[in-house]
């Protein structure tokens, strides 16, 4: 690659970068990331890359270590404490096999949030079942686990349900866990409905189809099932809204 680096000829190259684009609503710029094409020397564009590449290995090196680690806890669970896996699935769009142009631009949304929820059982029947910690493993989405909101139901957790609520994020902000199988799960079997002539136009039809998928509790001999699935319904009106939470905002302090 030594001639290549000496050699003065520019090669074009393309990056993902930020660029300030008008926004229409507002007429204010605002920057968003696309990618860019760009011309630049052999030996500038290595330069680049290495610096690239130290902020590529310290990323790795964190999402091996928070892998490992969750591993870990996932596996063996600390006494009575539970570890929730949580995660958004795609948001399942409700359609028709045979459905008319009308139905094909007005389609409802529906919500799946898988929660994979791990704990150790003292017995066969799991019976007095005691919980006193919940860990939620979560990725690191702004809009989704890390907003006041959630932060306030965190914090309030020992005051409303007496049990202490812990977050732990995944820094790669890409949990890639079991959540994304048991969204897939639910998806595929409402696809084949659909296929087989079904009708699921809203949230409670899905959830109606797909009760079939859940798992008992106990086993034939009335022992404990280990890898049970359940669904459950929320209604609108069960949804307790918080109250305003106003974000406060505090001095930046560095620690050299």
């Amino acid at each position: 690659m030594e001639p290549l680096i000496i050699a003065n000829e520019e090669i074009k190259c393309q990056k993902w970068d930020f660029v300030n684009v008008p926004n229409h609503k507002t007429g204010k710029e605002i920057k968003k990331r696309q990618l860019v094409t760009f011309f630049t020397p052999a030996q500038q564009l290595f330069v680049q890359l290495l610096d690239e590449l130290q902020f590529l290995l310290y990323h790795l090196f964190v999402a091996s270590w928070q892998q490992n680690q969750f591993r870990q806890l996932n596996n063996r669970p600390p006494e009575k404490t539970v570890v929730l896996t949580m995660d958004f699935a795609e948001n399942f769009s409700c359609f028709s096999q045979n459905e008319i142009q009308g139905a094909h631009w007005a389609k409802d949304s529906v919500t799946i949030h898988p929660v994979i929820a791990r704990y150790q059982c003292k017995n066969q029947e799991c019976n007095n079942s005691m919980v006193d910690d919940i860990i939620d493993v979560i990725n690191g989405c702004a809009a989704q686990y890390k907003s006041q909101v959630a932060f306030l139901d965190s914090s309030m957790s020992e005051v409303d349900n007496n049990i202490k609520s812990e977050k732990a994020f995944y820094g790669s902000r890409h949990g890639k866990n079991r959540c994304d199988g048991e969204g897939g799960v639910i998806k595929s079997k409402a696809a084949r409905i659909i296929r087989n002539g079904g009708l699921i136009s809203s949230a409670k039809d899905l959830y109606q189809q797909c009760l079939c998928l859940q798992k008992e509790l106990t086993n034939p001999d009335g022992t404990c099932n280990h890898n049970r699935r359940k669904l459950i319904w929320v209604e609108r009106s069960n949804i307790r809204q918080t109250e305003y939470v106003k974000q406060l905002k505090v001095p930046e302090v560095y620690i050299l």
